[in-house]
């Protein structure tokens, strides 16, 4: 097991895999003891302040929610992996937006993290929502949100300081569009911030989209691992995967993976990928795949069993020129694909893209 200290003697204890001889890994799972923020928005003060020399980061996301688990990923890609060795304050707070936000949840998504800089709390209540958004959006609560404070801030009233600069992945109903941020613009966004901040990044730009989609997967898959780990011999709760995939995450898997997955090039987004999913589609502004009237793909594709397999699925096909967005539907087995100009990519290079990962597939409507 690795453990981290994240202030006030807390212990932050993260997966360990073990590999059997198969090459599948299981997981053994200890609930990660999150800061509670249940009564009051004192241990988020006292962390904020503890280290003024520091600028700081706050992210407040949704465990459950796709975009903001999305956005945890990205977070950790730009700031915490790119500015490895910067002296940054970061904190991510898990808030109950959903009544499937619980601990046990904010348990499972904090395994995106593993670095000591990384203080992580349960916002069950809303508070923070509630504080953060005085200020900055049209509605409490503030979620799936990110906010950046220089050197010397320091939070001395009731309600927060203002932050130097923010960004956000919400409707327009709720806050000003000139901060959203979301795929790579997010990405870029939370890099070049922290660079505008006076840090000097570890890494010379920020995230591609192929790590991006590659850091989405094995997050997806440690989400889901954990929560198999929770409900092993709960009826229903688990099944056993038809196959082990090359990443060789786990043996067993858990239906609380992504199981509805989306991976688009937005217009004007300059090659960003949007990374949005949950167990049914989401509820996101990107028109669905089915739904498009020319260009468009679908295809059975058998043997998708495990959470890991909507990425393996759509990452396949995603960078070939000429396909904008890719749908992928496990519990249907199915993924429908969007070719811009159409028939720039024939049906046979999606087939064999496809079966060069480990499944079998077939177009079953072209339009």
């Amino acid at each position: 097991m690795v453990t981290r200290h994240i202030g006030n003697g807390l212990l932050l204890m993260v997966i360990v895999w073990s590999v059997s001889p198969a090459g599948c890994a299981t997981a053994r799972w200890t609930p990660l003891p999150i800061v509670s923020l249940g009564e009051s928005l004192d241990p988020l003060n006292e962390w904020f302040n503890a280290q003024p020399k520091k600028p700081h980061f706050i992210a407040i996301l949704s465990p459950t929610c796709g975009a903001c688990v999305a956005g945890a990923v990205a977070v950790d890609e730009a700031i915490v992996k790119a500015y490895a060795e910067a002296e940054i304050a970061i904190s991510v707070v898990w808030i109950g937006i959903s009544p499937s936000d619980g601990a046990d949840a904010a348990s499972r998504a904090a395994t995106i993290f593993d670095d000591p800089r990384v203080a992580q709390f349960h916002d069950p209540r809303q508070l923070v929502g509630q504080a953060f958004a005085k200020g900055l959006l049209k509605s409490p609560p503030a979620w799936d949100i990110y906010l950046f404070y220089a050197r010397g801030s320091t939070w001395s009233n009731r309600d927060p300081p203002k932050p130097t600069q923010w960004m956000h992945q919400l409707g327009s109903d709720v806050a000003d569009q000139a901060h959203r941020r979301s795929g790579d613009a997010l990405s870029a966004g939370l890099y070049q911030v922290m660079a505008d901040l006076g840090m000097k990044p570890s890494a010379d730009s920020p995230p591609t989209s192929r790590q991006l989609v590659e850091a989405n997967r094995r997050a997806n898959v440690a989400i889901a691992a954990a929560r198999h780990a929770e409900t092993q011999g709960q009826k229903g709760g688990t099944g056993a995967c038809a196959r082990c995939t090359a990443s060789g995450t786990i043996g067993q898997c858990s239906r609380a993976g992504w199981r509805y997955l989306i991976l688009a090039k937005p217009a004007g987004a300059n090659g960003g990928i949007l990374v949005m999913g949950g167990q049914t589609r989401p509820d996101i502004d990107a028109p669905t795949c089915m739904k498009t009237k020319k260009g468009a793909v679908v295809l059975d594709v058998a043997k998708m069993t495990c959470p890991d397999c909507p990425f393996t699925v759509a990452s396949a096909v995603l960078f070939l020129a000429g396909v904008e967005q890719v749908e992928v539907d496990a519990d249907a087995k199915r993924a429908c694909v969007v070719i811009d100009p159409p028939g720039t990519v024939s049906d046979k290079q999606l087939i064999a893209a496809i079966r060069q990962r480990g499944y079998e597939a077939k177009v079953v409507d072209a339009r």
